[in-house]
């Protein structure tokens, strides 16, 4: 049989994904070579896998590398890799295991059974049907993963072209000197971006707006991500598109609802295309239309975009946003004929359901209404946040006096970004302050540059605690704030009180 598998690495703030085609008469020591491949990795570090759903039912077996055994304790139902066959394990859909590559960073990626079929003449494997993202550089955890994002077809055809060759000749050309990027070559993608002007044309020529208003909202499952859609123009002011996307952009649409424009403005997630006038571009959107070959005549026929992600500035779609704003444009359009032929999309927050469109056409029949309340409660939880903060480091913080002090910790963002070089993304740099409750000072602690959240927050509590030099009593910390750092303060003796307003620092306007 062939198992169609989609395989996650955890813990990317922007998810690092690959669709990957093999053959489950594979070991999974041959697994772990198709792997290292699709995620550009270069096999320097011990690995296993933990299989946790098997045959629909729970699961929980170690299948490891046959010299591990002899220096690490294993669970009992430990099993070789060498000897382990992966469709005795991995099924039916949504069988699902964990792949764990180098102990001490902990890179964990979710492999989860997406289709299983009869192996046909012509059909190669193993094969690469999709690759999201750039992953980061090996021996990188500890760092933010500022790696140059690739072209998501060229890695895809360069992963594939490993696989025809034969993985061994992937691990030959590393000779041990290549980190994941290298393995790739960088370059524009005018296939994406010709594909997303077609897709705005269709948009432009279906008018969305026509049948739905801007607070029809409804989602899409678009696999690694829930993307929420709400068409713009049926009062024919601006037509376009606004889609948020995951929990950010599920709060970002709460925000705009109840008018929080701070709220917005720092950490809204998703992207917006819009038609305008010829005058009304940008540059840069000009010269992407002109690249793209495709031609726009007319008032309000242009197209232009907007990408949002916490913590930037408002700014131009990268190669990965080409691919997925068109297949996101594709399944609107699919919605737009459904509410011609009769179906109604009623305001989700009026109702309490939300209208779901699940990508893809082999899914129809999993469209349907979903509760607000269950996606509030989804959203509740937060995908898992490791310690950040290096473990010598840490050692050293336990060995901090205690102290009666109660404190609060606050971050706040910048008003005005900054843009550190010519054509790159501003940033909006994050302020971190303590109030001392019985001295009832507000001391600025340190000021961070970009970079990914939940390490520039440790970072904060880490500097802040480092500055008084004393483990408080109490730390007051901001709920939206608790999540990145809870793994720190849970190794902590210190009383933790989690409040939805800092008042301390309310009316503060740091510049």
């Amino acid at each position: 049989m062939i198992l169609e598998v989609k395989v996650t690495l955890l813990g990317e703030e922007r998810p690092v994904w690959r669709r990957l085609r093999i053959d489950d008469g594979m070991t999974f020591y041959e697994f772990h070579k198709i792997l290292q491949v699709a995620f550009g990795w270069t096999e320097s570090h011990l690995h296993n896998f933990d299989v946790r759903r098997s045959g629909g039912r729970t699961e929980r077996t170690l299948i490891e590398m046959e010299e591990t055994e002899d220096f690490f304790l294993t669970m009992d139902e430990s099993v070789s890799e060498q000897e382990a066959i992966v469709g005795d394990w991995l099924i039916q859909p949504k069988d699902r295991a964990l792949y764990v590559y180098d102990f001490g960073d902990y890179w964990e990626h979710e492999i989860v059974v997406e289709k299983v079929y009869p192996e046909k003449e012509g059909i190669q494997t193993p094969y690469c049907v999709k690759a999201m993202r750039t992953p980061p550089e090996e021996d990188s955890r500890w760092q933010v993963n500022d790696t140059e994002r690739l072209n998501n077809t060229d890695m895809m055809n360069e992963i594939n072209t490993y696989f025809e060759k034969g993985i061994e000749s992937y691990f030959e050309r590393l000779n041990h000197t290549y980190s994941g990027d290298a393995l790739f070559e960088t370059e524009n993608d005018p296939e994406s971006l010709t594909e997303l002007m077609q897709a705005m044309k269709k948009l432009d020529q279906a008018a969305p707006w026509t049948y739905l208003d801007d607070d029809q909202i409804f989602a899409i499952d678009y696999g690694h991500s829930l993307y929420f859609a709400s068409v713009m123009g049926s009062a024919g002011i601006e037509k376009g598109i606004a889609l948020y996307e995951g929990r950010d952009g599920w709060f970002s649409i709460k925000a705009m609802l109840s008018g929080d424009a701070d709220y917005l403005q720092y950490n809204q997630r998703g992207m917006l295309a819009t038609f305008n006038d010829r005058t009304e571009l940008e540059d840069e959107d000009y010269r992407l239309i002109k690249e793209s070959g495709i031609g726009f005549r007319g008032k309000k026929k242009w197209p232009s975009f907007l990408s949002f992600h916490p913590g930037y500035y408002p700014w131009f779609l990268d190669v990965d946003e080409y691919a997925v704003l068109t297949d996101l444009i594709e399944e609107i359009l699919t919605v737009t004929e459904k509410v011609k032929n009769g179906l109604n999309i009623v305001h989700p927050f009026n109702s309490g359901v939300i209208y779901l469109k699940v990508a893809g056409d082999w899914v129809e029949d999993e469209d349907r209404g979903v509760q607000v309340a269950e996606i509030e409660r989804m959203y509740a939880k937060h995908a898992p946040v490791l310690n950040m903060i290096l473990p010598d480091e840490m050692d050293k913080l336990k060995q901090y006096p205690k102290s009666d002090q109660h404190l609060s910790l606050g971050c706040l963002y910048s008003r005005e970004a900054v843009q550190t070089a010519h054509g790159k993304r501003p940033f909006y740099p994050m302020n971190v302050f303590v109030y001392d409750h019985q001295t009832k000072q507000l001391n600025h602690i340190a000021t961070y540059a970009e970079g990914y959240k939940p390490l520039l927050i440790q970072s904060a509590l880490w500097d802040a605690l480092k500055k008084k030099g004393a483990l408080p009593q109490q730390l007051t910390v901001a709920t939206k704030d608790w999540h990145y750092l809870k793994p720190i303060l849970d190794e902590l003796p210190v009383k933790v009180k989690k409040v939805e307003r800092m008042k301390e620092m309310e009316g503060l306007d740091w510049l």
